[in-house]
């Protein structure tokens, strides 16, 4: 698993998709949508999390709109800027 490579390191800006689901009330159908978030990446890749293995690489990242750090696949986010 650890031979994937992602070109990602403390320091970068990302771009984080997130899913927020169906807009609308019970029984009622809504648009399914997509938000993206802005944030810093504060850790190196993790391949585990406590004993359960990840289904692909992650990095831990603090989202600067509500100030949290979140746990970020490589699917999820867009390097926005490398660190220097």
């Amino acid at each position: 698993m650890n031979d994937i490579v992602w070109e990602i390191k403390k320091g970068d800006l990302v771009r984080d998709r997130i899913y927020t689901g169906a807009r609308g009330g019970p029984g009622m159908r809504g648009a399914e949508e997509w938000v993206y978030e802005m944030g810093i990446v504060i850790s190196d890749i993790v391949y585990e999390s406590g004993n359960q293995m990840l289904i692909g690489p992650s990095v831990n990242v603090f989202m600067f709109k509500d100030k949290r750090i979140q746990c970020c696949s490589a699917g999820s986010i867009e390097i926005i800027s490398h660190a220097q």
